[in-house]
């Protein structure tokens, strides 16, 4: 999760710039797409937590670990596919909008770890979060086309997003209309990362939280990348959304990161707020974030 260029952390601190403390209650997915409640089956604490204790720990089986996830969560076999590029692979479920439409948003975390630990909070709890998420929504009747991505290779230099955003049509980027990217949950509540966001997503994040009474904030991750970061360079839109505390240089990358580390209440908050900033954006113009860039 999040890693630095040069392959190494180093002593780098962790600034939080900003935490909301809002203790209102979550109202349910439903609040924010009043014409989709009856389709709507949001996921409880305990479904949560019971995927995200059944991490994989081999990397090398990791995306069949995610694939049997998806089916589990209503995807049927044809409409998982593996998108290739070179050593990398992407597993990927292309959910169409119910109506005609080139807007798109793709919701994606990372599913292959490092060879320390079992990747247990990086990122075993983002697959589980976007898997949850595609359950929740996907008999619902979207506006734009979803595309849900398990990013192969993020560790090795963000090589899964990279090949996704390389092989998107140069004109077609304009109707991307957001990437939601969600990277280490379970250690603390969730928070969009300055620096790997674009400034206008990242602030209508922390707006959703406040809407949704979650406890959310901005953190800056300095000298990280994650794969938000190939299609914010192609002018996408793009969010990080992860749960680190001031631990998390102790945890990630290390044999630490096992199951017993992941705080599962805080990876439900992770789900809750990517899900409802998925829905935010679902039933905004595709433009609304269409000139941010990285805040730098």
């Amino acid at each position: 999760m999040l890693r630095t260029y040069h392959d190494k952390w180093g002593r780098r601190k962790l600034a939080i710039s900003s935490i909301s403390l809002c203790v209102l209650i979550f109202p349910s997915a439903a609040a924010l797409r009043q014409d989709v409640a009856p389709s709507i089956k949001a996921s409880t604490p305990a479904e949560i937590a019971e995927d995200a204790a059944k991490v994989n720990c081999k990397d090398s089986t990791r995306i069949n670990s995610v694939r049997e996830l998806w089916q589990k969560m209503g995807a049927e076999p044809s409409e998982i596919s593996v998108e290739k590029s070179g050593g990398t692979q992407n597993l990927v479920i292309r959910k169409k909008a119910s109506i005609e439409t080139a807007e798109t948003i793709v919701l994606g975390a990372h599913y292959d770890k490092t060879i320390a630990g079992c990747g247990a909070i990086d990122n075993w709890t983002g697959i589980v979060a976007i898997s949850h998420i595609f359950r929740t929504v996907k008999d619902m009747p979207l506006t734009k086309n979803l595309i849900l991505v398990a990013f192969g290779n993020e560790e090795q230099g963000l090589l899964g997003s990279r090949a996704m955003i390389k092989a998107i049509p140069r004109d077609d980027l304009q109707h991307f209309c957001a990437m939601i990217n969600v990277d280490s949950l379970g250690m603390t509540s969730p928070t969009a990362v300055t620096n790997l966001s674009s400034k206008p997503l990242s602030d209508a994040t922390l707006e959703v939280a406040r809407d949704s009474g979650i406890k959310a904030g901005t953190i800056d991750l300095p000298g990280a990348g994650a794969d938000s970061l190939p299609f914010i360079e192609k002018n996408v839109p793009a969010v990080t959304i992860v749960g680190l505390d001031r631990q998390w240089r102790q945890i990630l990358h290390t044999g630490f990161d096992q199951a017993s580390r992941v705080k599962m209440p805080e990876v439900h908050e992770g789900y809750k707020l990517a899900l409802n900033l998925l829905l935010k954006v679902e039933k905004m113009d595709c433009h609304s974030f269409a000139a941010s860039r990285r805040d730098r």
